[in-house]
């Protein structure tokens, strides 16, 4: 199977054909992302055995293409492999089983492998493997035993839809066989789904089951235009220009800074042909992984602010008291303790499983350890706890969030206060949540 792999870009190169706008029916030259897929593909055959892989992206990258070259070569090459399709919707589904009959059609004679099975929704070669295609929603998202399933737009799917597939294609998925692949691969639908589940678990953990890739529209070579004379980015386009900048500068290597041209092009793609849809734009071609899922409206934090902050060298100010925030555990919920000082959010703990005394011991090792100046608690769930750290005596404030504001005008209770002034903190200050990058898992504060 690697070596199939490894041989793809030469073969396709030569044999395998695509349609594309403008230029008909093409040979299909793989761009270099399509190249750092296979190769991220590659990678984790060789590493792990098997590849389940998350691909968030912006439009055109044509990782469908590369995914559906992958699975037509291996089965010409692979004995008996079983690869499964899946996508949200039926007119994508037919696009990408149309894709797959022109590589068949257009191999040459004496190399091209005879169909057993060559109608509809489904390819069948004389060496027993097979390609089947399906659509979200229908019978065929029950899936089969195969060893590469592929899901395509899955961050599109409904969640009745992706329910069926946890349920169907993904329960029946050969997924304990050695060489399994499992790829999911979409634009962003929005945060809270399926899909932005297990794309931030592979983002925030490299070693987790999914193993997560992002890209940027930045990383398009082709998006790129030559501004008139005289432009300069305004200063949102300035703001967009560091959050870039702080990615690429975080992945190292030897990628080019983001350019004027760069900037130029998307400045026309957003006010000519987007008519200034910024969440639009963010959800189609989103610049970061955090700016990905946070194109919904009504978001509290711009995602660019956010991640400015991620990335800022802001340095804690010592003469600041050290805060403590502790969000105590409902039903099925998490334990989260943020530590700030001053406009820097320096450290952040998660704790999956906690009770009252637990916690207040846990507070209290940190109050004494770390020096902290102040506690504050939530007592939607923090009574039990607060009580016994107020009785040996730490500072400690109780916050009921439903209760009365101290600016009456502006906010309707104590949350919404708070969630305002963090919004101006944010936006206002030097700030820097970058000790705290956890916060990117809850994107519902983004806006």
């Amino acid at each position: 199977m690697l070596k199939s792999l490894k041989t793809l870009p030469v073969i396709a190169g030569q044999h395998y054909k695509i349609v594309k706008k403008g230029a008909g029916v093409i040979p299909l030259t793989f761009t270099l992302i399509q190249l750092r897929i296979l190769y991220l593909l590659q990678m984790l055959l060789e590493k792990r055995g098997q590849a389940n892989m998350v691909i968030v992206k912006p439009r055109q990258i044509m990782s469908t293409t590369v995914f559906n070259a992958q699975e037509f070569h291996f089965s010409q090459n692979v004995e008996g492999i079983k690869t499964l399709i899946l996508t949200h919707r039926a007119k994508v589904t037919n696009e990408i089983f149309a894709n797959l009959k022109r590589f068949q059609d257009k191999m040459p004679p004496e190399l091209r492998l005879e169909t057993t099975q060559n109608n509809d929704d489904k390819l069948s070669w004389k060496n027993d493997s097979e390609i089947a295609v399906g659509t979200a929603g229908t019978d065929s998202a029950r899936g089969f035993p195969c060893l590469d399933l592929h899901l395509s737009e899955l961050g599109r799917c409904k969640d009745r839809h992706v329910k069926d597939i946890q349920e169907g294609a993904m329960n029946a998925h050969a997924s304990a066989e050695p060489g399994a692949i499992m790829k999911a691969e979409s634009t962003s639908g929005g945060e809270g789904n399926y899909f932005h589940e297990i794309a931030v678990s592979g983002y925030k953990k490299p070693d987790a089951h999914w193993f997560t890739a992002f890209f940027g529209w930045w990383e398009m070579p082709e998006y790129k235009m030559t501004p008139p004379k005289g432009w300069t980015p305004d200063s949102e386009e300035v703001k967009v220009m560091k959050a870039i900048q702080a990615e690429i500068d975080k992945r190292g290597g030897t990628i080019p800074p983001i350019s004027l041209e760069q900037m130029y092009w998307r400045h026309v793609k957003l006010h000519d042909h987007m008519r200034g849809n910024v969440t639009g734009f963010q959800r189609e071609y989103p610049a970061t992984f955090e700016e990905a899922f946070s194109s919904a409206e009504g978001k509290l934090i711009d995602s660019v602010v956010l991640t400015n902050a991620i990335h800022s060298q802001t340095q804690i100010d010592k003469s600041q008291p050290l805060i403590l925030g502790v969000d105590p555990a409902g039903k099925g919920d998490r334990t989260a303790l943020v530590y700030r000082q001053g406009y820097v959010m320096a450290r952040c703990e998660v704790f999956n499983k906690m009770d009252d005394v637990r916690l207040a011991n846990i507070i209290l090792d940190r109050f004494h350890s770390l020096g902290i100046d102040h506690v504050f608690i939530d007592m939607g769930y923090g009574h039990g706890t607060y009580h016994i750290l107020r009785g040996l005596g730490i500072t400690i404030t109780g916050v009921h969030f439903g209760s009365t504001p101290n600016d009456k005008r502006l906010y309707f209770n104590k949350r919404a206060e708070m969630a305002g002034l963090f919004q101006d903190w944010a936006e206002e200050g030097p700030d820097s949540v970058g000790g705290t990058a956890r916060i990117v898992d809850h994107p519902e504060l983004l806006r």
